[in-house]
C-alpha cells in the first residue's frame, strides 16, 4: 500500500502570537505578496456648494458614497498626472523617474 502524506493543517494566527512572542522565526508563515499598507490618515477638505453638489449628483447616479467617488477621482486624478509626466520625459529618463516615484511613494522595492 502507497504512503500518502498527509497534509499539514494550517497554523492559526494565535498559534502564530504566541510563537512570536517566544522569539521564535515566524517570516515563514508570510509570503510579501501583499505590499506593506500604509496607515489611513483622515483629512478634512471644504467645498463649495456648487462643487459639493455635483459631487452628491455624481455620487448617487454612480451609486457610491460621496467618501467613495472623492477618493477614487483623486486617484484618477494623481494616476493621469504621473502618466502625463512619465510619458514626456525621454526613455532614459523613464527608469529613474520611477524609481523617484516608487521612492516617494515608498515603494522602494523593485518590480
Amino acid at each position: 500500500m502507497k504512503k500518502t502524506l498527509k497534509k499539514k493543517r494550517p497554523i492559526s494566527a494565535e498559534q502564530i502570537a504566541r510563537m512570536a512572542t517566544r522569539g521564535e522565526d515566524i517570516s515563514r508563515f508570510f509570503t510579501r505578496r501583499i505590499g506593506m499598507v500604509h496607515p489611513l490618515r483622515k483629512i478634512s477638505v471644504n467645498f463649495s456648494g456648487a462643487t459639493l453638489a455635483e459631487l452628491n449628483a455624481l455620487a448617487r447616479e454612480l451609486n457610491f458614497s460621496i467618501e467613495v467617488l472623492i477618493k477614487k477621482l483623486v486617484r484618477e486624478g494623481l494616476d493621469s498626472r504621473r502618466m502625463r509626466l512619465l510619458s514626456s520625459q525621454p526613455a532614459a529618463i523613464h527608469s529613474r523617474s520611477i524609481k523617484h516615484l516608487r521612492r516617494a511613494s515608498g515603494k522602494n522595492r523593485a518590480r
